[in-house]
């Protein structure tokens, strides 16, 4: 998951169970890799809604 992440790659249940060979409704019966993936998904989307204002982008 953190490489998916560290990629720059969207974290989702395909990506996920893609890299690790395991099915999407295996993880999604692991409370564990459930929440920290719904955990990387939200980061990545709050990321992704807050945009750099434009006095602070590089030129």
């Amino acid at each position: 998951m953190h490489e998916i992440d560290a990629a720059g790659m969207a974290v989702t249940f395909d990506a996920v169970a893609r890299a690790a060979d395991v099915s999407r409704s295996w993880l999604y019966t692991q409370p564990d890799l459930r929440a920290e993936i719904e955990r990387l998904q939200a980061e990545q989307q709050r990321a992704s809604a807050d945009p750099v204002p434009a006095l602070q982008q590089a030129l």
